[in-house]
């Protein structure tokens, strides 16, 4: 099991310039960022080790460009999703079909190929328009875009609302909005089909 960091030590780990300290310091997020391209590549061991490797280049390479040590491991995350996506469009671009030929269908469900499809910032855009409670699209986006855990999450709804939110309280309500977001996105797309 990996040892548990903070954000900003990792930070400070990588940028360190005793070689032990930065060694394991990139060693802990080539695993982070592993376990972000496994499931983008739908268990595909191989693969997913080969994005691993090319998101720790590029993290390696554009460290200065994070501007907030306690998000490292988001922003390194987010560089993560970003490089397998261009990385895939980029793949899908320099196919070239043969007139009349039929390409096999592309693995996963249609959905999940809708949905890597999207960027980011449409999924935020998208999400700030459903019909969701300020702090329900604060969770929602906070989890699944900022890739926040839920003791971060839980203290920010808990200094907004100078209550104690929980949490269990988060989850709680993630899990109960997925569900309503599910049907607003699907409402929504078969107005566009319509309109």
């Amino acid at each position: 099991m990996l040892p548990e960091y903070e954000s900003s030590e990792l930070y400070a780990g990588c940028l360190s310039e005793e070689t032990a300290v930065c060694n394991e310091a990139y060693r802990v997020l080539w695993h982070i960022l592993y376990r972000v391209a496994f499931a983008m590549m739908h268990g595909n061991e191989m693969v997913a080790e080969g994005y691993a490797q090319k998101s720790i280049e590029r993290v390696f390479s554009k460290i200065d460009s994070c501007e907030s040590p306690d998000k490292f491991v988001a922003w390194a995350q987010r560089l993560t999703r970003n490089l397998i996506l261009d990385e895939l469009r980029r793949e899908k671009r320099l196919v070239e079909w043969e007139d009349g030929y039929d390409p096999p269908e592309p693995n996963g469900s249609l959905e999940m190929q809708v949905l890597s499809a999207i960027s980011v910032e449409e999924w935020r855009n998208l999400l700030l328009q459903a019909p969701l409670s300020d702090r329900s699209q604060r969770v929602v986006i906070g989890r699944f875009l900022d890739d926040e855990e839920d003791e971060q999450l839980s203290q920010i709804e808990s200094d907004l609302s100078q209550t104690e939110v929980r949490p269990n309280h988060i989850q709680a309500t993630r899990s109960k909005n997925l569900s309503k977001l599910k049907a607003y996105l699907i409402e929504s797309a078969g107005k566009d089909r319509v309109g």
